[in-house]
């Protein structure tokens, strides 16, 4: 019985679990250990099977339950290990849909920043008007929470060092900076341009720890 009941535990888990392959190996197990004939007895009815276990050979019953274990014990490692895969599968998904969405961000962000500083032909209040209105309906301020809650930590703070070093550079630029070229610019943001390169790095190492190295860039 103590047999039995350990067994009916491991249907129960595969059918909770969706582990298909080891619940029907299970269950064919005890499908030829049912009795062609006797009357059942109610404690040796098999939940999720539909039948009844009565007086039986204990002996044999027990050489091939344990022959079953280790036979479905394959089955059940190869179940578990597909849903890791799959799971893994997924979250990579999810990962390189977010460091896609968030690189864009930042660059069409900083693009437009750098276009209202040095391209536009506006007086400077303007110019920094245009440039706080860029970094606000960028949508890096939104993404970044994600990233802070689906990234490893290294990421995520570069991730927020990218953010902050826009919007310390409009509240500047605010205050009444100016820039005269884009040699300047990058100049005096030199620092923003090196968190972004190394998130760049880590979230392309992130999906893919065998990534080839990628150059600095500008966005």
């Amino acid at each position: 019985m103590e047999i039995l009941d350990n067994l009916l535990d491991r249907i129960t888990e595969a059918k909770r679990e969706g582990w298909l392959g080891e619940r029907g190996g299970l269950q064919g197990t005890l499908s030829p250990l049912t009795p062609q004939v006797g009357h059942p007895h109610p404690s040796l009815f098999l939940p999720d099977c539909g039948f009844y276990s009565a007086s039986m050979d204990w002996g044999t019953i027990v050489g091939t339950v344990t022959g079953a274990l280790i036979g479905v014990g394959a089955t059940s490692l190869a179940d578990r290990s597909r849903w890791r895969r799959e799971q893994a599968t997924r979250q990579s998904v999810i990962k390189r849909e977010l460091y896609a969405a968030y690189l864009a961000a930042v660059a069409q962000s900083w693009n437009e920043i750098r276009a209202a500083v040095i391209d536009s032909d506006d007086a400077w209040p303007e110019r920094a008007r245009l440039a706080s209105l860029a970094y606000r309906n960028g949508g890096v301020y939104e993404l970044r929470y994600q990233v802070s809650i689906t990234a490893p930590p290294n990421i995520v703070a570069l991730s927020d060092q990218t953010m902050r070093g826009m919007r310390d550079l409009t509240n500047r630029l605010n205050a009444g900076q100016t820039y005269s070229s884009w040699e300047e610019l990058k100049r005096d943001n030199q620092a923003w341009f090196d968190a972004f390169n190394a998130m760049r790095r880590m979230m392309r190492l992130d999906l893919d720890p065998e990534a080839l190295h990628l150059p600095p860039s500008s966005p």
